[in-house]
C-alpha cells in the first residue's frame, strides 16, 4: 500500500477482506486529529457513509425529477430513495451506540445500513435496470462493509 497513506491505518485495513477498498475509501478522510485505531476509524467510515448516502439521495432524487428518465429508471430510484433514506439515521444510532461502548447494537444499525443499499442494488437486477448511480451504490455498499467488519472484529471495549 502507498507510503502516502496514514501510519497505522494499513495495519487496520489489512487486518480485513477489503484492504485496498479500505485504504482507497477511508484514508483520504483521516486526518493529523484522529487517532489511528479501529474505533476512530470505524467512527470516520460511519461519517464517509453517511456523506456518501445523503449523495446517493441527492442523485437519486435528481433522477426522479429528471423528465427524460424512464419510468423503470424512475421506479428504481423511489426504490433506493426509500432506503438510502434510513441510512443517516441507522447510522448516527451507531455512533451513538459506539459512543456507549456497545459495537454490537452498532453493527445492528451497520447492517441496517448495509441491507438498505443491498435491497436497492438487487431491485435495480430484478427490473434489468443498469443504475446511473451503480458506482456510486457499490462504493457505499464496500464502505458499510468495510465498516461493519471494522466494527465487528476489530473494535475492543
Amino acid at each position: 500500500m502507498p507510503a502516502s497513506n496514514p501510519p497505522g491505518l494499513d495495519i487496520i485495513c489489512g487486518a480485513i477482506k477489503l484492504p485496498v477498498d479500505c485504504m482507497k475509501l477511508i484514508s483520504p478522510f483521516v486526518n493529523r486529529s484522529i487517532t489511528i485505531e479501529p474505533l476512530s476509524i470505524a467512527k470516520v467510515g460511519i461519517q464517509v457513509s453517511t456523506d456518501m448516502s445523503k449523495q446517493a439521495i441527492d442523485t437519486a432524487t435528481r433522477f426522479m425529477d429528471d423528465p427524460k428518465s424512464s419510468a423503470s429508471l424512475k421506479e428504481a430510484m423511489s426504490t433506493c430513495l426509500e432506503n438510502y433514506q434510513d441510512i443517516p439515521d441507522d447510522n448516527d444510532l451507531a455512533l451513538q451506540a459506539l459512543d456507549k461502548c456497545n459495537t454490537n447494537e452498532a453493527a445492528i444499525k451497520l447492517s441496517s445500513s448495509l441491507t438498505s443499499v443491498a435491497t436497492c442494488l438487487d431491485g435495480n437486477q430484478q427490473m434489468r435496470i443498469t443504475s446511473p448511480m451503480r458506482d456510486m451504490e457499490t462504493e457505499l455498499e464496500r464502505l458499510l462493509q468495510i465498516t461493519l467488519t471494522i466494527v465487528s472484529d476489530l473494535v475492543k471495549f
